[in-house]
């Protein structure tokens, strides 16, 4: 039986994939591009995602979540190079956090509630998609493609 951590790390392996991708195709006069004052700026969404993963991290390892706490996870420049690095950092964390796990069935996380972390693990990938949906409307408005990999797999 494949345990929720391997079926979470196949998925996310794919959705972080894609917005690997995504990141490698924003031209450069499009990074700090946003489509309306609600959103943030393309590269302040990526620095989101990082900060974010950090209070997830944080989650497994401490069985808890603090989003107040989220900007101490990157306080470092907003240049490709640098939030790329950030992502694969916390990508790194993420899988040694998941590694240090003894029970899955008994490893509740406090989520807005408590969940469990098979169900917990869910919410990730699907914030990951929030901010993909709103990057295909950034492209279209921006004026550059998306990545073949979007076009293949989301037909966008």
């Amino acid at each position: 039986m494949i345990s929720g951590i391997e079926t979470f790390r196949t998925g996310w392996t794919h959705t972080r994939g894609l917005t690997y991708d995504f990141i490698a195709g924003v031209p450069d006069d499009r990074w700090e591009f946003t489509p309306h004052p609600r959103f943030a700026p393309f590269h302040k969404q990526v620095r989101h995602l990082v900060c974010v993963q950090g209070v997830y991290i944080d989650g497994v390892r401490n069985r808890k979540t603090e989003f107040e706490r989220k900007h101490e996870h990157y306080d470092g420049p907003l240049d490709r190079h640098s939030l790329v690095a950030a992502l694969h950092e916390k990508d790194r964390l993420l899988e040694q956090a998941l590694d240090a796990v003894r029970d899955e069935d008994d490893h509740a996380i406090e989520f807005y509630g408590t969940l469990p972390l098979a169900t917990f693990l869910t919410v990730i990938p699907q914030h990951e998609a929030i901010h993909q949906g709103q990057w295909a409307f950034y492209a279209t408005l921006g004026g550059y493609e998306t990545p073949g990999s979007w076009k293949i797999n989301w037909g966008l």
